[in-house]
């Protein structure tokens, strides 16, 4: 068996599995939505809670912001860009600018509605000692941003739990370290391979229990990880953003196998 470009993500969460192949799964979505607000950033719809426009269509603390086509959501008073949304979180580039010193300026502190997930493999640059860290790495990037690989590299994935703890708002430990940069990617595991997508992901959750969110049938309340918070999460086989006031769930197909380097860089690891 051969070691892949991911194999550090197998390596540092599953041991002794290799990868072997890469392909990208990409879902139809024929979702219709029933809500007459339909919020959308130039060709990109908006999913419930978020909006853009209208607090109508959405939850108080969800707004983004669009410009030029671009969602961008505000983290601190600064902006950073939205390259996707999940089931229960989304994922943004950490990057507001190229090979930018990000990581003393990153933090969610205050945001009562955010958290960083623990979904995140953080690669972290430019550091003066990699106390802590799991292993070096030097990941080369399926994305514009390749070029922002630098020498002393730290790479620790958040859901070793050993350094950084769920509920933590910034990287304080690696800032500590005198990491000067960092870029992320979220991991999804599944059955049969990991899934690694480019980007930084915050899990949401709305204030409240599941008596204060209204869900589509064909979803179930579930409660976020990293904060306090609920959902709506559409139940396997549908697709959707699962609450009643939004698209709901409907069933959902799997359009086929192939490379997409638009938005987001992501790649599925299969195990043999």
């Amino acid at each position: 068996m051969s070691i892949s470009v991911v194999s550090f993500v197998i390596l540092a969460l599953l041991g002794s599995w290799l990868p072997q192949v890469f392909s990208v799964r990409v879902f139809s979505n024929i979702a219709q939505s029933t809500r007459q607000c339909n919020e959308r950033c130039g060709n990109i719809s908006i999913p419930y809670p978020f909006y853009v426009n209208s607090r109508s269509c959405g939850v108080d603390g969800f707004i983004l912001q669009c410009n030029n086509n671009t969602v961008r959501i505000e983290v601190n008073k600064l902006y950073y860009n939205v390259l996707s949304f999940s089931a229960d979180g989304i994922i943004i580039d950490p990057l507001r600018s190229s090979c930018s010193k990000n990581l003393k300026g990153f933090n969610v502190k205050g945001m009562k509605n955010y958290a960083i997930s623990i979904s995140n493999f953080v690669q972290f640059s430019d550091c003066k000692n990699t106390t802590g860290c799991l292993l070096k790495c030097n990941i080369p990037m399926q994305s514009s941003n390749e070029q922002c690989l630098f020498d002393k590299t730290c790479c620790y994935p958040l859901l070793n739990g050993t350094i950084w703890h769920p509920g933590d708002y910034d990287f304080a430990h690696f800032a500590r370290l005198q990491c000067q940069s960092f870029i992320s990617w979220v991991l999804t595991p599944t059955s049969i391979r990991l899934d690694a997508e480019y980007g930084l992901k915050l899990e949401w959750g709305i204030m409240g229990t599941c008596d204060d969110i209204r869900c589509d049938p064909n979803a179930v309340c579930a409660n976020a990880v990293a904060l306090k918070g609920v959902r709506c999460t559409c139940k396997d086989g549908y697709q959707g953003d699962g609450f009643h006031e939004g698209t709901g769930c409907v069933r959902g197909t799997v359009l086929g196998d192939f490379f997409i380097f638009v938005l987001v860089a992501k790649v599925s690891v299969s195990i043999d």
